[in-house]
């Protein structure tokens, strides 16, 4: 169920996402740099809002999209360089002999986990093509072996979907398209989603939700998750009451139903839109 929840929505609000973006894009080409393109949606948008009569002028959609397009890229690159330095401060502090043994341990290859030197309780998935999970010495020590396997349970499910991508891609669009609520709504669901499937696979690793359990408390009790980049996937950074509530009671099932307000929101949006391509 979670497995086919996750994916859907992912699927829905990235297709959605990345046709607005693409016809945004489009648009400038065709009004800026007067490239020729078959079918631009936002040509329609602007006739349509004209005929319904709002005070919408070529100059302000313009300018909507171009700040649209400018936020994508803006965080796009602040990603990349955040990703950089981050990738730089992993090597630096990189525990090689810890890395080595866990790695060993737990059967991944080379540049699959590293252990860093750090006293924070650090248990994450990050990259984009090749994810690799980063544990810290701090999370070492806090936790006895039978937790520890759980973590790195949870976290190779992480690895192996590489989630960290689609999660960089959630957010990319819920900044960029800022005035669609739903895909906001969709990033935290699809956060919770893929960290109850991972809970599950550490869980049906280990055969039990004790070690995990614990772990995920003994991580909350040590204060907020480390800040990582967008493209990362950390052990208690989502979702925590829901799923310390699904580990209690197994049979419990949260709501998934989008929220009023921000659905009627995104669906006027979407209105206006297919209204305008009609008229």
């Amino acid at each position: 169920m979670w497995e086919a929840r996750s994916r859907w929505l992912l699927a829905a609000s990235l297709a959605a996402s990345a046709f607005v973006v693409a016809q945004m894009a489009m648009f400038v080409l065709k009004v800026v740099f007067c490239v020729r393109m078959p079918f631009v949606l936002f040509d329609y948008c602007v006739a349509g809002f004209r005929y319904l009569g709002f005070p919408i002028s070529l100059p302000l959609m313009s300018a909507v999209i171009v700040s649209t397009l400018a936020v994508c890229l803006r965080f796009a690159i602040r990603e990349a360089g955040f990703s950089r330095r981050f990738g730089r401060m992993l090597r630096y502090a990189a525990d090689r002999r810890g890395t080595r043994r866990y790695a060993r341990r737990f059967g991944f290859g080379e540049r699959e986990l590293t252990v860093i030197r750090d006293e924070a309780p650090v248990a994450m998935t990050i990259g984009f093509v090749r994810p690799r999970i980063v544990l810290s010495t701090g999370l070492l020590r806090l936790l006895d072996p039978s937790e520890i396997a759980a973590v790195i349970a949870h976290e190779r499910h992480h690895m192996l979907r590489r989630d960290p991508l689609a999660l960089f891609a959630l957010s990319l669009m819920r900044r960029a398209l800022w005035y669609v609520p739903l895909i906001g709504w969709t990033e935290d669901k699809y956060r919770m989603a893929i960290e109850v499937m991972a809970d599950r696979h550490a869980i049906a690793a280990s055969g039990s939700a004790k070690a995990l359990g614990s772990a995920l408390l003994k991580l909350l009790r040590q204060g907020g998750a480390a800040a990582g980049p967008a493209a990362s996937a950390s052990f208690a950074d989502a979702s925590v009451n829901v799923r310390i509530r699904l580990l209690l009671d197994p049979h419990y099932r949260p709501s998934l139903r989008p929220p009023v307000r921000s659905t009627l929101l995104s669906l006027a949006m979407l209105g206006l839109l297919l209204l305008a391509a009609h008229g």
